[in-house]
């Protein structure tokens, strides 16, 4: 459901047409982490829950993060906004255990890989240099 995947802009002005913001890897990703991790996983729940997530997957210039890095005339280019990049939350794990659980099942994961370390949710991109299938990176 595109809803989930894109700021709650990006569906207002493109409906099922924001599919195409996102990248083929990030989908390929999702996919096949839904299927093996076995639980519920969420990106954005705005569609589901009135005031839920809307910035946790892709992001436009609208989105107040992106916005406020506007504001402060700081220049950021998020793998979010280049529609290859989740923050996810899955149902009855905390981060490190989704974090171990992509490191336990590393060589069969469809793409590669980064994960943000030190921080409390789990960030997924596809800006991976390659050299690994899971790279560590800071927020």
């Amino acid at each position: 459901m595109i809803q989930e995947l894109v700021c709650d802009h990006l569906y207002v002005a493109y409906g099922e047409g924001a599919w195409r913001y996102l990248r083929d890897e990030l989908i390929d990703f999702l996919d096949w982490f839904r299927d093996v991790v076995d639980r519920p996983v969420y990106v954005n729940t705005y569609k589901w829950h009135d005031g839920g997530s809307t910035q946790r997957g892709v992001r436009c210039n609208l989105c107040q993060l992106v916005r406020q890095k506007t504001s402060d005339n700081k220049v950021y280019l998020s793998p979010h906004m280049q529609g290859i990049a989740v923050d996810l939350h899955v149902v009855g794990m905390t981060t490190a255990e989704v974090h171990k659980f992509l490191e336990d099942n590393k060589y069969d994961l469809p793409v590669p890989i980064r994960i943000e370390k030190n921080v409390l949710h789990v960030h997924i991109d596809t800006r991976n240099s390659g050299m690994d299938m899971i790279e560590y990176c800071r927020p």
